[in-house]
């Protein structure tokens, strides 16, 4: 992001920028970038998207929240990341975007997002998806 861009950002995006860097504090995680790089792209790319979600009256850090479950549990199931069927290669994101994972449903459910069922359901088909691929 250029230095004129950073000058003028809507007041959605510096606030969605803030939440997503008390987040990548939150779960201390070497992959977070990954996400987050992926995350920020939308946000700039899409302001009229953000300045509506913004606008809502929803609890904006769960909801950046489920994008981060939803990216690193769409990757860790993806085959990128294994070495090979059923195994991450411990070389690389795999493993963190897993625990990413992991982290930000458990992340959820503390928030009282979901109850303790659903968040062991969601891990449990993320780890199905793991081991089908590769």
């Amino acid at each position: 992001m250029s230095i004129i861009s950073r000058l003028f950002q809507s007041k959605e995006l510096r606030e969605f920028n803030k939440l997503l860097s008390q987040l990548k504090i939150e779960f201390n995680n070497p992959s977070f970038d990954v996400i987050g790089e992926r995350l920020s792209k939308w946000a700039l790319d899409n302001p009229k998207d953000l300045k509506e979600m913004m606008d809502k009256d929803i609890n904006h850090e769960l909801w950046i929240n489920g994008h981060i479950a939803n990216y690193s549990g769409d990757l860790v199931c993806s085959g990128e990341y294994h070495m090979y069927r059923g195994v991450l290669n411990p070389v690389g994101h795999g493993e963190n975007l897993l625990r990413l994972f992991d982290d930000s449903t458990d992340f959820a459910y503390n928030k009282g997002e979901f109850d303790k069922a659903f968040d062991d359901e969601q891990k449990k088909y993320v780890r199905i998806g793991l081991q089908q691929v590769g």
